[in-house]
């Protein structure tokens, strides 16, 4: 499975809808964000990487909205506090 990654990963970023992809530790490889207009176009992307060899399954989550934006000020200003 692992030896297949690379060539998975690359074809997923073929994808336009693609935004974003990370690779994981423990039973999923990889996560991949992607941008749909609507159910229809997501359930189309889904199809499109579902696809390619060497994906076994997608599972779907919705982002409702971000609720921690991203940020490294807290983690600075507590490394420093440990200096």
């Amino acid at each position: 499975r692992q030896k297949l990654l690379g060539e998975v990963v690359s074809l997923i970023a073929e994808i336009p809808e693609v935004i974003q992809a990370h690779g994981l530790s423990g039973q999923i490889d990889l996560m991949v964000r992607v941008a749909a207009r609507d159910t229809q176009h997501l359930f189309d992307v889904d199809a499109r990487i579902l696809s390619i060899e060497g994906v076994e399954r997608t599972e779907t989550s919705l982002v409702m909205g971000e609720v921690i934006g991203y940020r490294i000020r807290p983690i600075l200003e507590s490394a420093r506090r440990e200096q």
